[in-house]
């Protein structure tokens, strides 16, 4: 394990080829710290020292434009065309646009050595800052836990979350960081030994399913612990190995419907 990181120990796990320090990222960074006249928190540092540190944020991504360390703090001649805007002086660290334009991320430089990250959706130019996560290297970590999932999975689309099925989705599986602003209002993830299931609760906005496994076997177990959780039945589409456990799944439950009807 890599001896250069204390707070990204767990999102590094997740990673297939572990990257190393690269001591002229740590330059860069002492460089722009020297320009900005601030220090950045332990915990940024320790992850933009690592090697390709920003093309991990790229690549652990829905295409999102995370910024270059020398971009890091450079104030904006024009936001949102709402003029100049400087979020240095509000103790704000920008560090990753959403693709579209959507939000914007940034880390408060007020919030401890494994700052907190605020996220902005839908409010420029005048952004209203609303809390992401309560530490940067969590942050890091759900990046690339969300978009590093196994290959059989399914999603669905419903209109709403109900209580009762997070209630029961604590209760079977293991429950993970959850966070919010963006995708959804909430968050969640969950696992189970061979299973991971992705939440995004966008309450007015509906919900979004992500469940995945590694094998067809495997999903097929997660999706049948699942499959009354609400419209999920009927709602859940995948690829075409998906499609064929979820056609398995869909018989077995019209013959015990038959069965006991």
């Amino acid at each position: 394990m890599n001896t250069h990181t204390n707070y990204h120990r767990d999102a590094i796990k997740l990673l297939a080829k572990p990257p190393c320090f690269s001591q002229s990222a740590a330059e860069a960074l002492q460089r722009r710290e020297e320009q900005l006249g601030i220090l950045f928190p332990a915990s940024v540092r320790e992850f933009y020292s690592l090697d390709g540190a920003v093309q991990l944020l790229r690549r652990y991504s829905n295409d999102d434009d995370p910024f270059d360390i020398d971009q890091l703090g450079e104030p904006f001649d024009d936001w949102y065309n709402g003029g100049p805007k400087d979020f240095l002086a509000e103790k704000l660290l920008l560090f990753m646009h959403e693709n579209q334009g959507v939000c914007n991320w940034a880390i408060n430089l007020d919030s401890g050595p494994d700052p907190a990250v605020v996220v902005e959706v839908d409010t420029a130019p005048n952004a209203e800052w609303l809390p992401c996560t309560d530490r940067f290297s969590t942050f890091v970590w759900c990046q690339i836990w969300d978009h590093s999932q196994l290959a059989v999975g399914v999603s669905a689309q419903e209109i709403e979350l109900s209580e009762h099925d997070v209630r029961f989705l604590r209760s079977n599986f293991q429950e993970l960081h959850t966070t919010y602003g963006w995708p959804g209002s909430v968050n969640y993830r969950f696992k189970s030994e061979h299973a991971a299931i992705l939440i995004w609760d966008g309450k007015d906005r509906g919900v979004d399913w992500f469940v995945s496994a590694p094998s067809a076997s495997e999903l097929t177990k997660v999706l049948a612990k699942i499959w009354h959780c609400g419209d999920l039945a009927q709602s859940m589409y995948g690829d075409a190995e998906a499609e064929e456990v979820l056609r398995h799944l869909r018989r077995r439950a019209g013959e015990h419907h038959i069965t006991n009807g």
